[in-house]
């Protein structure tokens, strides 16, 4: 895909799935999974999907988790579920955990990745 403004030309390509899938997770530099808590319910949160995978229900999403964990009152699944630390302790919310470890690309989204190489035009 080509896009032209006045000034330059941007050649736009897929990602490899692989190049992809790390980027999406914000670049491999923090854990692929992370244990969480809700309402005392336990699973494991994959970052790059953002689901939660319980053993007696399977996976489903943030939303499902808390409903499942019986606070879908609260409906701020970011601020229900929360990490768990060493011996089971509750740690940051998710939400919190998310934005302090996880660099998400602010240009491009998970369902669209690209790399643009940049090139002037002649003049």
């Amino acid at each position: 895909r080509i896009v032209r403004d006045l000034t330059c030309v941007y050649v736009c390509a897929a990602l490899p799935a692989s190049v992809a899938a790390t980027a999406a997770a914000g670049g491999g530099s923090h854990p692929a999974t992370v244990n969480v808590i809700c309402n005392g319910m336990r699973g494991v949160f994959n970052v790059a999907e953002s689901t939660v995978t319980t053993e007696a229900a399977g996976t489903m999403t943030g939303t499902e988790f808390e409903r499942y964990s019986g606070k879908s009152a609260s409906k701020k699944w970011k601020a229900s579920i929360r990490v768990e630390r060493d011996g089971g302790r509750l740690g940051q919310t998710i939400g919190d955990w998310l934005a302090n470890n996880v660099s998400r690309p602010t240009a491009l989204t998970a369902h669209m990745l690209y790399v643009c190489v940049y090139s002037s035009l002649a003049p």
